[in-house]
């Protein structure tokens, strides 16, 4: 069975005519157009990490009943609410990031590496909040969209599941109407207070 993250199109589709879906049945359960799971099994395309997990975990299952309840809370929330990996990866985002026109259709790439290099070292000092205690950590994100400034900010609480670390909490975005320049950082909470 093919298992490589370059073999996800082949399989989806092999999957889905096996299962009797159509593309607009995915697409539907996924919260994409169906254009867009045509492009992924055409190969045109490649999923962006937080569809990719979906696709995975669609086409050959998972073992992670735990990881599994976290995706479904934070995908059926109305709150703003994300669930990321330990590479900041968006795993699941809630229904209210995903309204059409919604933070996660304007802001989407923000956690994406090819377009914004910086998560890589965000992602690093995620984890080691963690390694160093922290029961949550408050990451900011200063970025430029249409011109303007922005800042998305994401208070994540550590949801450690074997050995593999998640995040789970709210994220916003708003215009950053200071003057001053931000970095992008990690704030470490331990029991509730920053440090």
């Amino acid at each position: 069975m093919l298992r490589s993250d370059t073999d996800i199109g082949l399989a989806l589709r092999r999957y889905r005519i096996a299962a009797r879906l159509n593309q607009a049945d995915i697409a539907q359960s996924l919260g994409v157009s169906q254009s867009r799971v045509s492009r992924w099994e055409s190969g045109r395309e490649m999923p962006r990490a937080r569809n990719l997990e979906m696709l995975r975990a669609l086409v050959w299952g998972r073992n992670e009943p735990v990881l599994d309840a976290l995706i479904h809370q934070v995908r059926e929330s109305n709150l703003p609410l994300v669930l990321v990996d330990a590479r900041l990866d968006l795993l699941a985002t809630s229904r209210f990031l995903r309204l059409a026109g919604g933070p996660s259709s304007q802001f989407g790439t923000v956690f994406e590496r090819r377009f914004n290099p910086r998560i890589v070292e965000l992602a690093a000092a995620f984890r080691a909040c963690a390694e160093n205690g922290a029961t949550a950590a408050r990451v900011v994100l200063p970025f430029i969209y249409e011109g303007g400034r922005w800042l998305c900010t994401a208070h994540l609480t550590f949801c450690p599941i074997g050995p593999r670390l998640y995040g789970m909490g709210e994220m916003g975005f708003k215009k950053d109407r200071t003057e001053r320049t931000r970095e992008a950082r990690v704030v470490p909470i331990h029991s509730g207070r920053p440090i």
